[in-house]
């Protein structure tokens, strides 16, 4: 549900006035992260009181969205999901896709993989990048994630998952190569330590 502070804030333009948040509380526990330089404003909390959505801006420029989508368990049910499903659903066409390596993040097997999307909608086009860590792998495919969390199970396992999304508005496809080095370096920047 939308704080009474925060119904005059701009990215709440077009977010309904309640929504639900994960279907249980298990997957939204807590509060925002206390940083000492551009704090975190919350703008909606679930119904146990845990924020749900937050904003933080850094620095002055172009706005960049960073979406970090945190599921501690994630099983063949319910697993994090490839954004390319979400910006489809919300009526964009993925007119282009490319592997990404985003070489600022180490992992524990090498550098981080992930994609670059470029996406074409009605109300403007997106450039997008983003990865994917399921445990300890950074998912390249959906069926290497169905692979992973199979061999887990088997071993009695249920690894953490993340998604780090980077978007930025662009004025079509000539942009969207500027555009996604912009947005890696600053995913790189923002999430060193995730």
């Amino acid at each position: 549900t939308k704080l009474a502070s925060a119904t005059t804030h701009p990215v709440m333009d077009q977010v309904p006035a309640s929504f639900t948040l994960g279907g249980t509380p298990a997957y939204n526990q807590g509060q925002v992260h206390s940083f000492a330089t551009n704090p975190a404003t919350v703008l909606m909390q679930d119904s146990h009181g845990n924020d749900g959505v937050a904003v933080r801006f850094y620095g002055a420029g172009r706005v960049v969205t960073l979406a970090l989508a945190y599921g501690r368990e994630q099983r063949q049910e319910i697993k994090v999901h490839r954004p390319e499903i979400c910006y489809t659903a919300a009526g964009f066409h993925v007119a282009k896709r490319r592997e990404a390596v985003f070489e600022g993040l180490e992992a524990v097997h090498g550098p981080v993989q992930g994609q670059h999307l470029f996406a074409q909608g009605q109300e403007g086009d997106q450039a997008v990048s983003y990865w994917i860590r399921i445990g300890e792998m950074y998912a390249e495919s959906g069926w290497a994630v169905r692979r992973h969390l199979l061999a887990l199970g088997i071993q009695g396992q249920v690894p953490d998952g993340i998604l780090v999304r980077a978007s930025l508005p662009v004025q079509g496809e000539q942009e969207v190569e500027a555009a996604w080095a912009e947005l890696a370096a600053r995913s790189e920047e923002h999430t060193s330590e995730l």
